[in-house]
This record gives C-alpha cells, structure tokens and sequence, in this order.
C-alpha cells in the first residue's frame, strides 16, 4: 500500500470517528499506469504524421479488399 495514502486517510478517519478504523477504511494503494491509454496515445501521435492522402489511399485499399472477400465468401 501507499504509505502517505494510508497516513492521510488515518488522519482523515481519527477527526471524524471516535472509533479505530478497519483496514478498508484507511487502505491506500498506489495510481497503477493505464497501459492501454498509454498505447492509444502513441498510436494518435503515429497517425498524426501520416498524410491524410496516405490515409485516403488506405481507405480505398481496404475497401477494395472487403468487396474481394465479400464477393468470395459468396460464391
């Protein structure tokens, strides 16, 4: 647990309750990191140096792919 979180949260609990606190009262863990997020924002800064042609170009293309396996799928 995150040791100053813990101290702050005894503080708060002991000037508000005259009784001692349970652990979940005063429990604290540290901010974990959201990976994901994290990712997601390196993405957008990579797709913000693409040219917008290039990515025009891009949606044609997939499109073009999707109506091939399309029409494959059913013959």
């Amino acid at each position: 647990m995150d040791y100053e979180g813990v101290m702050a949260n005894v503080e708060r609990h002991v000037t508000k309750n005259p009784f001692p606190p349970t652990i979940a009262e005063i429990a604290s863990y540290p901010a974990q990191k959201n990976e994901s997020l994290e990712k997601w924002r390196e993405w957008e800064l990579e797709a913000a140096k693409v040219s917008q042609e290039r990515k025009n170009q891009f949606a044609i293309d997939l499109k073009k792919v999707l109506a091939e396996k399309a029409s494959d799928k059913n013959d």
